[in-house]
């Protein structure tokens, strides 16, 4: 996700990290399948609708993923690398106004994962592709934390402007590739428009990615309580 993501899950990962691997509770909630009046569809909709993982591949921001001074005195944690690494969306229910999904990524070689919850919203234009407030279902306080607008799509590529809801926040852009074909890297088109509006390319996704998601899920699946 965006810029603040790390932030939200800062206290998660330090207390989990203790007891030596790193999870952000989540509650299933179904997502409501409240009409607008308006039959059109969003085509960020589009994009997020898929079974397959919508794994983060390139941005162009790097994010400072360490604990401040008072973070490690007021969780009692050393400095920790909180570096994400294998970021991926993956789709639990999805209608034309709004989004359930799993927010997951490796940190401290661990799996985090989180139940963020979006709301589309068009943001107006001749062919507006769509935005999407996110908010985070694991926090207490359950407000949007940043927006994500679609700017770009090319088959399963799609590049988004990422901003946090706070004040002064940078726009983060972010590049998606769909399922298998992260494998084949980005459509020269979309490569192209990344290139041109985004610039710095810091890769999230690496060849590795698929193995070790593959056993951070099988960890995580061992120490979750059982439905």
């Amino acid at each position: 996700m965006g810029y603040s993501s790390a932030q939200h899950l800062i206290k998660a990962v330090v207390i989990a990290a203790a007891a030596s691997y790193v999870f952000v509770s989540a509650e299933k909630v179904m997502a409501h399948k409240e009409e607008t009046g308006d039959d059109k569809v969003l085509p960020i909709v589009s994009v997020f609708n898929t079974t397959s993982k919508l794994w983060l591949y390139w941005e162009n921001v790097t994010k400072d993923n360490k604990l401040s001074e008072e973070e490690q005195t007021l969780y009692g944690a050393p400095n920790l690398d909180l570096s994400e690494s294998c970021t991926f969306i993956k789709m639990f229910n999805i209608s034309k106004v709004d989004f359930h999904f799993w927010w997951k990524t490796i940190m401290l070689g661990q799996m985090v994962e989180s139940h963020f919850y979006g709301e589309f919203f068009s943001e107006g234009g001749n062919k507006p592709l769509g935005s999407m407030n996110v908010t985070d279902l694991s926090e207490t306080e359950r407000k949007p934390f940043e927006t994500m607008k679609l700017v770009y799509r090319q088959g399963h590529c799609s590049v988004f402007f990422v901003t946090a809801l706070q004040e002064n926040a940078p726009t983060v852009c972010q590049l998606y590739l769909r399922g298998q074909t992260v494998s084949k890297k980005p459509a020269e088109k979309c490569k192209e428009y990344y290139e041109k509006h985004c610039g710095t390319k810091i890769a999230v996704y690496n060849a590795t990615c698929k193995r070790e998601v593959n056993r951070a899920e099988k960890e995580l699946k061992k120490i979750l309580p059982k439905s």
